[in-house]
């Protein structure tokens, strides 16, 4: 996940860093949900990209939902890390 500030919001959606502002401070339903942390304020691109799908398609499921959806599209494989057979010396049994 990665999580970006207001100037990449910004440039995201093509506004400026002040109309972001003016956004969050009297509209906040009109931008994607910030994540705070401390004073600092910060945008999940994941989260902004569904954001921006949902504005397109009022009827694509909500964000936990498309989530499921996104990564069982992705090609993602888990493998087991090879682990080494554990030989105790008589002294550690």
């Amino acid at each position: 996940m990665n999580l970006h500030d207001s100037k990449w919001l910004a440039e995201k959606l093509n506004l400026s860093v002040s109309t972001i502002e003016k956004f969050r401070a009297e509209k906040p339903d009109d931008l994607p949900k910030p994540i705070i942390i401390n004073k600092s304020i910060r945008y999940c691109e994941t989260h902004v990209d569904w954001w921006i799908q949902k504005q397109l398609e009022p009827n694509l499921p909500g964000f936990d939902e498309w989530l499921k959806d996104y990564y069982g599209k992705q090609r993602i494989t888990l493998r087991k890390p090879k682990t080494e057979p554990l030989h105790l010396s008589k002294q550690e049994v």
